[in-house]
C-alpha cells in the first residue's frame, strides 16, 4: 500500500491498494536525495501536476468566451473498485477522453481504500492535463450513519433548529460538523498540495428537499462556514468553488451565497427528453446569478439537443454514469431520464465540445503532463457486456 505522503501517478488501481503497474511521475516532479541516511528512508515524492487556481480560472474563462464546452463524465463511488468505469465506457463509446473527471467525495473519510483509489483516478486525469470535479454527498453529521458514510446518510433530515445549533460555536452539533469538515480538508489536501485544482461542488441541489442542507433558511450560512473552515482555517486555496442548483432551479436564487465565495454556478438536469423545458428554465434562473455570466451543467442524465445546448453554452457538462449514458444498460428497461441511444456519441462530435486533448492548458500543466498517461491505450471495456 502506498503511503499517503507518497504522490505518484498511476495508470491502474486495485481494491484496497494501489498497484504499481504503469506508474510514472509527472514530468516536473522532483525527489530529494537527502533522505534520512540513518533510517535509510528517502524523502517522499511530492508530485506537482501543474494546476493553479488562477490559471485554471483563466483557462475556463477562455473556454467560455469562445463559446466552447468541456466534456465531463462522472465516476460514481462504487465504480472506483471495478476495472471498467463510466469514464472508460465513454472512451469506448466515443473514442474521446473527457476533459473533466467527476468523482464522489463521500466515503473518503471512513474508507481508506476508497480514498486511495479515488486519488489514483484523479492523478491519472491530471497527468493527461484534464480537470477533476468533486461532488460531495456529505453525511448528516449529527445523526448516526451505520455504515460510516453512505448516500442515505446525506438524506437524513435536519430541522432548522438543528442547523442553527450546527452553526453555533460551542454546541455539540457544531463540534461534530467541525470534525467532519476538518477530516474532509485533509482529504482535499491530497489533491491541492500536489497541484490538482479541484472544481469543488458541495451542498448541491439545495432548492430540493431531499438532502439535509436542502431548502434551509440558513443555507448560505452553512456555505459560508464551510468555505471559511476549508479555505481560511485550513488554507486550502487551490480550489474552484461551484454552486449547483436542481433542474429548473425555481427559487434557487434565495440560496445563492454570492460571488465572493462562488466561482461558477450550474444546474443539475434530469430531463424527460432532449428538448425538455427544464433546460431553458434552469438556465434562465441560474445563469444571471453570477457576475461572470457563465453556467455549467453540473450533472445531467439526458443531454439537451444541439439547439438548446447552443443557447445554454455551458462551460462544462458532467454526464452521470451507468444507464444515463445508454438506456439499454438500465436494469429495469424503462429509464425515462437517460440519454437516447447514440445521443451521447453525438454530443462528443459537436464542434464546440472540447475533450482532454483539445482543451487549452497552461504552460505549467503542459510541463507536468505524463506522456505515458497521455498516450495510454484504452482498457478493454466491451460495451456489449453491459
Amino acid at each position: 500500500m502506498i503511503s499517503q505522503l507518497t504522490r505518484i501517478s498511476c495508470g491502474f488501481a486495485a481494491f484496497g491498494m494501489l498497484a504499481l503497474a504503469g506508474c510514472a511521475e509527472p514530468a516536473n516532479s522532483s525527489q530529494s536525495d537527502t533522505g534520512n541516511a540513518d533510517a535509510g528512508e528517502a524523502t517522499p515524492v511530492i508530485a506537482d501536476y501543474g494546476q493553479r487556481r488562477d490559471e485554471v480560472l483563466a483557462l475556463l474563462e477562455e473556454v467560455g468566451a469562445a463559446g466552447n464546452t468541456l466534456s465531463g463524465q462522472q465516476v460514481n463511488e462504487y465504480e472506483v473498485f471495478i476495472p471498467c468505469d463510466s469514464f472508460d465506457f465513454i472512451e469506448e463509446m466515443t473514442g474521446e477522453i473527457p476533459a473533466v473527471l467527476g468523482l464522489e467525495l463521500m466515503f473518503a473519510m471512513e474508507y481508506q481504500g476508497y480514498r486511495e483509489l479515488m486519488l489514483a483516478h484523479a492523478q491519472r486525469q491530471a497527468a493527461r492535463g484534464g480537470l477533476v470535479t468533486f461532488t460531495w454527498h456529505a453525511r448528516n453529521p449529527i445523526k448516526v450513519c451505520p455504515r460510516g458514510e453512505y448516500y442515505e446518510c446525506s438524506q437524513y433530515a435536519m430541522t432548522d433548529d438543528e442547523l442553527d445549533r450546527l452553526l453555533t460555536p460551542g454546541t455539540r452539533e457544531h463540534a461534530l460538523w467541525l470534525k467532519d469538515l476538518d477530516a474532509t480538508a485533509e482529504i482535499l489536501k491530497d489533491y491541492t498540495d500536489q497541484g490538482i485544482t479541484l472544481l469543488f461542488r458541495p451542498f448541491h441541489e439545495m432548492n430540493g428537499g431531499w438532502f439535509w442542507w436542502g431548502q434551509k433558511q440558513r443555507y448560505t450560512d452553512l456555505w459560508a462556514m464551510t468555505y471559511d473552515r476549508i479555505a481560511t482555517h485550513h488554507g486550502i486555496t487551490n480550489m474552484i468553488w461551484v454552486w449547483g442548483a436542481d433542474k429548473g432551479a425555481e427559487g434557487a436564487e434565495q440560496y445563492y451565497p454570492g460571488d465572493e465565495t462562488v466561482d461558477f454556478v450550474g444546474t443539475d438536469f434530469y430531463a424527460a427528453g432532449t428538448d425538455d423545458a427544464q433546460f431553458m428554465t434552469g438556465y434562465g434562473n441560474v445563469q444571471p446569478l453570477h457576475g461572470n455570466g457563465f453556467i455549467a451543467i453540473t450533472e445531467v442524465g439526458v443531454m439537451p439537443s444541439y439547439e438548446i445546448f447552443r443557447q445554454i453554452q455551458p462551460l462544462w457538462f458532467l454526464q452521470w454514469g451507468g444507464s444515463f449514458m445508454n438506456p439499454d444498460w438500465d436494469y429495469a428497461g424503462n429509464c425515462d431520464r437517460c440519454s437516447p441511444k447514440g445521443h451521447v456519441e453525438d454530443v462528443y462530435s459537436w464542434p464546440e465540445v472540447l475533450n482532454v486533448e483539445e482543451m487549452p492548458k497552461t504552460d505549467r500543466m503542459r510541463a507536468a503532463m505524463d506522456p505515458v498517461a497521455a498516450q495510454e491505450a484504452p482498457k478493454e471495456c466491451p460495451l456489449s457486456l453491459l
